[in-house]
């Protein structure tokens, strides 16, 4: 807290409910910590924001000392009964609250959860044929990856965020890929870091052209955090 205020901070936030994923989802705060980490802060004349996530990371927050929630807690959908309402008044607890449009709940939590179990599911699936595919010749060296993370951000910069052109983005610079290795079976007489550095050039050129007027969709970036 001591070096954040010192390196210019003008108050402190407390992830008093950490999103950590499965299996234990939000993991609170011990209290002893959120507590000497408010004080701290109240004697340095310091705001402490907090991020409850839950019921238990709120009852962290009350109980720690913490001023200002920084969100409501989602808790599927559940609503705050009365004795809660008066606990956070009982503790002078401020409020910054996220509003979502009533009518639009059940469909925006519904798309949230699916996008988030698609991406739970895929990911590890999609990674794992990556690894296989890269490994295929059953060798595994350290950073066989390459930066390829950097070309996956190109195609769907190249794609505008749109899924069939990303596929079809990623058949493109698939195909730089394996002519860099045909090449260098083939045309001994080209340096073989030249033809490695083909798929990068491809990236490089697929973004100058097509990079120019792409604009990332609004939420980019942005963690679901279901309804506030």
């Amino acid at each position: 807290v001591g070096e954040q205020v010192a390196a210019g901070a003008d108050g402190v936030k407390l992830f008093t409910g950490a999103i950590v994923g499965r299996p234990v989802g939000v993991l609170p705060m011990p209290l002893d910590v959120a507590k000497a980490a408010a004080a701290e802060a109240h004697r340095l004349g310091k705001p402490v924001f907090a991020h409850p996530s839950n019921l238990a990371g709120l009852n962290v927050a009350m109980d720690s000392g913490v001023d200002i929630l920084a969100h409501t807690t989602p808790d599927n959908g559940l609503e705050w009964t009365p004795d809660l309402v008066a606990r956070l008044k009982a503790h002078k607890l401020a409020l910054i609250p996220t509003l979502v449009p009533r009518e639009k709940m059940p469909s925006a939590m519904t798309m949230g959860v699916l996008a988030m179990q698609t991406a739970g599911m895929a990911g590890p699936a999609l990674g794992g044929v990556l690894v296989a595919t890269i490994g295929v010749a059953g060798s595994f060296a350290p950073d066989m990856i390459s930066g390829r993370g950097f070309m996956a951000i190109a195609m769907v910069t190249f794609a505008r965020w749109k899924p069939i052109w990303s596929l079809l983005a990623a058949c493109l610079l698939g195909y730089f890929e394996s002519l860099q290795i045909q090449l260098q079976m083939s045309q001994q007489a080209i340096p073989k870091s030249l033809l490695i550095a083909l798929p990068y050039v491809a990236t490089l050129l697929v973004l100058v052209f097509s990079g120019k007027g792409a604009k990332a969709p609004q939420s980019l970036g942005e963690p679901y955090r279901g309804m506030r």
